[in-house]
């Protein structure tokens, strides 16, 4: 669009226009417009998610800043550019579950902010991830790498006290976030700084944030617990089709597979009459 077709109606309205982006989301009854007249998601908790979160905050409406900012604007939120984390693939369901309680007795002693669930991502390795992030500021530049790494230390060091030789890694936004701004624009992370500045991220998010809601999922997400027997007993059948066999350790020792009667082990001669 030229600036002349800019400065027609028709053209204004294209430029003011919010929903089209999120049109789909509309379509497929996942937002509402309330008589607020804020956009809210419709969101429910549920258990059947494959994530446990440990304390995750309201300061953090990923889901917001994700699927909507990010998805539908293509744009990575502030909020995502000052999400540092530590990131650890668990190797089996046996440190699956050693993290988990790790991260249960952080949350309760010092509010850590954390998850961990299974890997479904077909660009993720592992069948297991698990984060745990740093508190969240104003500042969402670059300029917090160095206290992020102090928060790297310090959780490193914790997780290595239940599990020594597991790989933790520091990084800056989501796997998502990274890969887009890699493939579209050539940056990494480290230059989201200079891209947001460039492209204007911070003025399109200063112009929509407000007539966004925060998802109530997100709210209430630390406070769960009710679920976490349906999930557990579902990450041991996850295990189990993945060929994990740690998962023995949680079943007695008992396969979940059933029997199978064989023949190469057996005197072929009593089949045949």
């Amino acid at each position: 669009m030229n600036s002349e077709e800019k400065n027609t109606p028709y053209g204004q309205w294209i430029q003011q226009d919010i929903i089209g982006p999120i049109e789909h989301r509309f379509v497929n009854q996942t937002m509402e417009i309330g008589t607020d007249d804020l956009i809210r998601e419709r969101t429910i908790g549920t258990p059947l998610g494959s994530w446990f979160y440990n304390n995750i905050n309201e300061t953090r409406v990923c889901d917001l800043w994700f699927s909507v900012f990010f998805n539908c604007y293509r744009f990575v939120p502030k909020g995502c550019r000052g999400c540092w984390k530590c990131v650890v693939t668990p190797r089996n369901l046996r440190e699956f579950f050693l993290l988990l309680d790790l991260q249960e007795k952080q949350a309760e002693e010092d509010g850590t902010n954390s998850k961990i669930g299974m890997e479904t991502r077909p660009y993720a390795f592992g069948n297991y991830s698990s984060f745990w992030y740093m508190p969240l500021t104003d500042d969402f530049t670059i300029k917090r790498v160095g206290e992020a790494y102090d928060f790297w230390k310090k959780i490193k060091d914790q997780i290595h006290a239940v599990i020594p030789d597991i790989k933790v890694i520091l990084k800056r936004g989501c796997t998502e976030m990274e890969k887009f701004t890699l493939e579209t624009y050539g940056v990494t992370t480290d230059r989201y700084d200079e891209v947001a500045e460039k492209l204007g991220w911070n003025e399109k998010e200063d112009s929509i944030a407000d007539k966004f809601a925060p998802s109530p999922e997100m709210e209430d997400k630390h406070l769960r617990k009710v679920e976490y027997a349906y999930k557990k007993q579902k990450m041991v059948r996850w295990a189990f089709d993945r060929g994990d066999e740690t998962y023995l350790e949680f079943t007695g020792g008992k396969s979940l597979a059933s029997p199978i009667f064989t023949y190469h082990d057996k005197d072929l001669k009593q089949f045949v009459r």
